[in-house]
């Protein structure tokens, strides 16, 4: 048996319009325009119902990174009222509430950065837009479709009058493909844009780290009967230094405690200070024994 338009074309592809000498018939006509009428309306659903199932998973990541936000950023902000007014205790087995409270708003930046680096949220957004946007240009072409078909019904149809009709198809047909390029490429741009903000970040955060250096001025360390011992962060680093000056390397930025301790005419001398560490330069600081 011979195969029919039906089954050399199947409903994913476009029908082709009929040939030989049944092709000018109205009802041979007629069929060929219910099936690109079903066409089109049966690949614009399939689209749609691709959009909104692929909304749900986006959207149930994007709420649940978004809700434990917002309740981190909640608790982290209520933590120095809520230690102020005793309902926290100062600290909880040794550790500061409010150094808590930072690690909790730090949290929450963090899921919000995972939010938008994997698109939850503007994925779902976009998915919600572009299957709305396809609902409307279908309803609009259904109702086209059937003021084009009644115009036509008046008389026989013949070739000429199919015209207007499939005109109107490939008018919504592009408009379709349109909408779901602009999908894409708005998903492509966001991807390229996150992957860049994520690299420029990392490279900006290694950068920030890069080790400084600490010169330490040290008065009266010829005076010390052993030497000078220097504490950094209250850990020893040092020993038996008379020279009156010393090069801390390899110190990472921040913050740093800088102490020196040594034995004049018999008694333990101490001095200290804090010197702010940038990252890659040199910082100076001077003590006196």
């Amino acid at each position: 048996m011979p195969k029919g338009p039906d089954d050399l074309y199947p409903k994913d592809y476009f029908p082709p319009f009929p040939t030989g000498a049944e092709s000018a018939e109205p009802k041979v006509l007629r069929e060929y325009l219910e099936k690109v009428r079903n066409f089109a309306n049966g690949t614009t659903l399939k689209q749609i119902e691709w959009y909104n199932e692929s909304k749900n998973p986006y959207m149930q990541k994007a709420k649940i990174l978004r809700g434990i936000a917002i309740v981190f950023v909640a608790f982290g902000g209520l933590t120095p009222f809520l230690t102020a007014s005793k309902i926290l205790p100062k600290d909880w087995n040794g550790y500061d509430w409010t150094q808590i409270g930072y690690i909790f708003l730090g949290m929450a930046v963090c899921l919000i950065v995972l939010d938008r680096f994997f698109g939850y949220s503007s994925s779902w957004i976009r998915f919600m837009i572009t299957s709305n946007t396809l609902q409307k240009d279908l309803a609009e072409f259904q109702y086209d479709w059937a003021i084009l078909s009644a115009k036509a019904s008046s008389n026989p149809l013949t070739p000429a009058d199919c015209e207007p009709l499939l005109k109107r198809v490939q008018t919504f047909a592009l408009k379709v493909h349109s909408e779901v390029e602009k999908e894409t490429t708005e998903w492509a741009a966001e991807y390229r844009s996150n992957l860049a903000e994520m690299e420029r970040s990392a490279r900006q955060q290694i950068e920030s780290m890069n080790p400084g250096y600490i010169s330490i001025k040290i008065t009266n360390s010829e005076n010390s009967k052993d030497g000078v011992s220097i504490f950094m962060d209250n850990k020893l680093v040092a020993q038996g230094i008379k020279q009156p000056y010393y090069l801390l390397s390899q110190v990472f930025p921040g913050q740093h405690l800088i102490g020196i301790s040594g034995e004049i005419n018999g008694i333990t001398v101490k001095d200290s200070n804090i010197v702010d560490v940038a990252s890659g330069k040199p910082a100076d600081i001077e003590l006196k024994l």
